[in-house]
């Protein structure tokens, strides 16, 4: 479910203004109910946000994550939930019982992407003709199969990398097992 704002432009609902920015919500629970005990269940919020957003969310330039950065992740997360609870989940905090908040400092300290980004190389004109994604690496038969092998972003892009680095191994080691596999893929 997306809730956005129709009194602001485009490019405000990915600019990282907790007021202003598209949220994303999804309840990966509902289709695996292993994800949560019996009878209750997980939301997943997301928006847009960036490294630099209040000098690097308060940590400054070492990105030193203290009391401050704690407070701002806190009241970043407290805006979304108060949209959320004035559009359509009146209430929703008094059911949350565990909320983990992470922010680009977090994505960036767990996987040391550039500026936390959680998505791979944008697809621009520039990127494409530098070939700026791709799979292979200096070291023979060393692969890359995430988000950063191909142009976009998000999980189903991590995916379809990794299914990419199989067809390329395959091809190479088991045509018989590439042909079925790429043949899986195109909807055969």
């Amino acid at each position: 479910m997306n809730l956005t704002r129709s009194d602001v432009s485009g490019k405000d609902h990915s600019g990282g203004d907790p007021h202003l920015s598209v949220i994303t919500i999804l309840a990966p629970s509902i289709r695996d109910p292993s994800l949560a005990p019996p009878g209750k269940g997980t939301l997943l919020v997301h928006c847009p946000a960036y490294f630099d957003y209040q000098n690097n969310w308060q940590t400054g330039e070492g990105v030193s994550r203290g009391k401050e950065y704690s407070t701002l992740k806190k009241q970043y997360a407290d805006i979304l939930l108060d949209r959320i609870e004035t559009a359509f989940a009146p209430d929703l905090r008094r059911h949350i019982e565990v909320m983990e908040i992470a922010t680009p400092v977090t994505y960036w300290r767990y996987t040391g992407n550039t500026m936390g980004t959680i998505c791979g190389v944008k697809p621009t004109a520039k990127n494409i003709r530098a070939g700026v994604a791709h799979h292979q690496t200096p070291v023979k038969r060393l692969l890359i199969g995430g988000h950063c092998a191909e142009y976009g972003g998000g999980v189903p892009i991590a995916v379809r990398a990794a299914a990419n680095a199989s067809l390329i191994v395959l091809k190479e080691m088991n045509q018989q097992e590439y042909s079925r596999l790429k043949a899986v893929m195109n909807g055969d």
